[in-house]
């Protein structure tokens, strides 16, 4: 492989392109390919196989399941379609050096780094599993900082929120805990957000800004279901969950709360495509083998990855992930990260909020109570209503350690709700 990245390979050239009438984001959304392949430098076509033989579903049912876009969208597109407050940095992780693009309205630029991938993948293998073993801040700081001076590019605006689309091993880095040569937290200064890519960035972003209209939002909120002990002796019941998706009901007009024999896998998807947000708050088991056999537990029944294809959430503003692991399952070397997240992207969600490693169940009450009470009491973005929500946990003395805190991240586009 060239120790180069051509433009043209992150943002393809202008094309002519036949107009057509706006539809909505169901019907036009990414193609797993650009949408859901989780790396913006190969290909469509490779971005489709990757995908398929991540997701073991044949090509013909994905594109049944999702409507295609033909084409990622070309720098001019992307930059024309950004929305006003976004400032999307995207990375290269080539063999010899790091190359990061910045994208704004008023800015374009390309920073290159002189590390190796195997040298960044290393550090970031050893810092993350620092954060997971529950290392405390102060033994963090050092590797953080050196971290936030290798990927943060300078002078990005602080009102600004800022999309990352990272690659390949950055894809499991908690990068809101990362820490400036100032000593504060990327996430004090900036909200976050994860994309796939720049266009699906864009697209998710147009989604969001569709939905934007309905203002007494719906909610489906799932807590503690029941589950078949016999097959998962292991797990715990999940009190804290139970107690969460009740409190979080609370802040919504019109809201579906279920949970222990309620909360079935029936009732889950007799009203999941119907209402604005859902949250998920329970037991979720990665495959490591087969992203489709990933699943949701539920009273009566569990749900696998691979059943929610053929469905489509032509409401939903935002899903909530509220369980382990459900951001990145597994990371590959050629396809990604690899998440139930994804899926919830694919089915028409345009932000989801999902985690990157199992995560401990009071503080994670605490932190999406918290997210949901600023959006819906104070009227705040997702972004900016999870990075409150964050700093929150990260002021409370027993929970300061990033484990505890930066788990969670939003993935999709830019919303202002």
């Amino acid at each position: 492989m060239s120790d180069t990245v051509r433009l043209e390979e992150l943002f393809p050239p202008d094309e002519p392109r036949a107009q057509k009438e706006e539809e909505p984001w169901v019907e036009h959304a990414p193609r797993i390919p650009d949408g859901l392949g989780w790396d913006a430098h190969d290909n469509v076509e490779l971005n489709h196989r990757k995908w398929c033989k991540a997701s073991d579903k044949p090509i013909a049912e994905v594109e049944k399941n999702f409507a295609s876009v033909s084409h990622p969208l070309s720098l001019t597109e992307i930059r024309t379609r950004l929305p006003e407050h976004v400032q999307l940095v995207q990375y290269a992780v080539l063999p010899e050096k790091l190359a990061i693009w910045v994208v704004s309205k008023t800015r374009f630029d390309l920073i290159e780094k002189p590390i190796t991938a195997d040298q960044l993948e290393k550090k970031i293998n050893n810092y993350q599993a620092s954060v997971i073993g529950k290392t405390p801040a102060v033994d963090l700081k050092q590797t953080a900082n050196e971290l936030h001076e290798l990927l943060i590019p300078p002078d990005l605006a602080g009102e600004e929120q800022i999309c990352l689309v990272p690659d390949k091993s950055l894809h499991q880095l908690a990068f809101a805990s990362l820490v400036s040569a100032g000593g504060k937290y990327l996430l004090e200064d900036h909200a976050l957000f994860y994309a796939p890519s720049a266009s699906v960035l864009v697209l998710a972003s147009e989604n969001a800004q569709r939905k934007d209209r309905a203002t007494k939002e719906s909610l489906l909120s799932i807590g503690n279901p029941e589950f078949d002990r016999e097959e998962n002796p292991n797990l715990a019941d999940l009190g804290s969950a139970e107690t969460e998706a009740k409190i979080i009901a609370g802040d919504y007009e019109k809201p579906i709360e279920l949970s222990g024999a309620a909360a079935s896998k029936d009732e889950f998807l007799g009203n999941f495509t119907a209402v604005a947000v859902i949250h998920f708050a329970g037991h979720f088991l990665a495959n490591p083998n087969s992203a489709r056999n990933s699943k949701l537990l539920f009273a009566g029944g569990e749900l696998r990855a691979s059943e929610l294809g053929t469905y489509k959430l032509p409401k939903a503003k935002l899903v909530v992930l509220s369980a382990c692991e459900t951001g990145v399952e597994r990371y590959d070397k050629s396809e990604g990260a690899i998440g139930i997240a994804r899926t919830f992207l694919a089915l028409g969600a345009p932000l989801v909020v999902a985690s990157q490693w199992k995560v401990d169940s009071e503080p994670t009450k605490d932190l999406m109570i918290a997210f949901h009470h600023h959006r819906k009491s104070n009227g705040l973005s997702s972004a900016e209503s999870l990075r409150r929500a964050q700093l929150e946990v990260l002021r409370n003395q027993q929970t300061q350690a990033p484990f505890y805190w930066a788990a969670f991240s939003l993935f999709g586009g830019y919303a202002n709700y």
